[in-house]
């Protein structure tokens, strides 16, 4: 909701002020709780999530592949890469295959190589 209102020019924060004075309950998930106003911030009780385990992440990612139909040149050493890169946070971590899925050409199996370029991360040889 506030993305939606602040590309239209703002108040999505205020909106939201408002709905939960209405309403009462809801979920509001953000990545930088700095960056929410002090009145929808101090109404809200405050989540911080420890970076899941790389088997966590490492499981879920080999489910989606599966069920999307991804190949891989190295599973193993490609979703190491994903957890290395997404610092334990399973979203980035869906992203990041999702984006590398997308890139591959037709028939071609995802590689680590494909993960960093499309992370932008500088690849460990150049270093």
């Amino acid at each position: 909701m506030s993305d939606r209102k602040a590309a239209g020019g703002g108040g999505g924060e205020e909106s939201a002020t408002k709905l939960l004075t209405h309403f009462g309950r809801f979920v509001l998930i953000c990545n930088y709780v700095t960056r929410i106003i002090s009145p929808l911030g101090s109404r809200c009780a405050k989540f911080r999530f420890k970076p899941l385990e790389p088997s966590t992440i490492v499981k879920r990612l080999g489910e989606i592949g599966s069920a999307e139909g991804c190949t891989f040149e190295n599973s193993e050493e490609t979703f190491g890469r994903i957890v290395e890169l997404s610092g334990g946070d399973m979203r980035r971590a869906v992203t990041m295959l999702q984006c590398a899925h997308s890139l591959c050409v037709s028939g071609s199996k995802i590689k680590t190589s494909d993960v960093e370029e499309m992370s932008g991360e500088i690849p460990k040889e150049v270093r």
